[in-house]
């Protein structure tokens, strides 16, 4: 019966983050660039903290180092596991570190954030007008 209710809640646990994900990963509000994750990362950006933010057309293109924040709906870890991922197809650079914070509040200092949107062209026109 434990076990039953243990893999009852990770359901809902799961169907609740696709969810967040689906609906609010990426938000502009009172001057800030908001970045959802689902429940599981999340950071608020000041839009004066944004030194560029550029459309990404492939993966060499991307500065990867452990400072970056990767907004992506699938875990980076399936690529190997499933054969997949998300494609990144915008990234923002900031003048300086901000936090970011992910499961169970812990705090990481990121530098570049890596986003995986739908209409990349729109939201990197709007960010710089």
């Amino acid at each position: 019966m434990f076990v039953q209710m243990i893999h009852l809640y990770g359901i809902v646990y799961m169907i609740g983050d696709y969810n967040l994900i689906r609906q609010s990963r990426v938000k502009i509000a009172d001057n800030k660039l908001l970045v959802n994750v689902g429940i599981r990362r999340t950071t608020e950006i000041e839009l004066t903290n944004i030194e560029f933010i550029k459309e990404i057309k492939s993966d060499k293109e991307l500065i990867q180092s452990f400072n970056s924040f990767w907004a992506c709906v699938t875990p980076l870890i399936l690529k190997y596991l499933i054969g997949f991922k998300d494609e990144v197809n915008c990234q923002i650079k900031l003048k300086k570190q901000v936090k970011a914070y992910g499961i169970l509040g812990r705090s990481y200092p990121i530098t570049n954030v890596n986003l995986s949107l739908d209409n990349c062209k729109d939201f990197v026109n709007k960010m710089i007008k």
